[in-house]
């Protein structure tokens, strides 16, 4: 699917907090990944902005499936 003004390589670094430090009971910090939810979560702004120019209702939500699948596939 060709969504005008969207590439994707462009798109994975416009977010913000793509990973938390967090610690578990020692001194070492550990990078620990987004949720799941986070991924669904930017598949509904996918979703919202794929319509939102005027995209087929059908297409944006499987661009978005798509998306958030992928996101969860691999952990981005």
């Amino acid at each position: 699917m060709n969504i005008p003004g969207f590439t994707a390589d462009a798109s994975l670094y416009h977010g913000s907090e793509h990973y938390q430090a967090g610690t578990l009971g020692s001194t070492d910090q550990q990078v620990v990944a987004q949720s799941r939810m986070t991924c669904a979560f930017k598949a509904g702004r996918l979703a919202g902005r794929c319509l939102s120019l005027g995209h087929d209702h059908g297409d944006c939500m499987a661009a978005a499936a798509d998306f958030n699948q992928f996101c969860n596939d691999y952990d981005l």
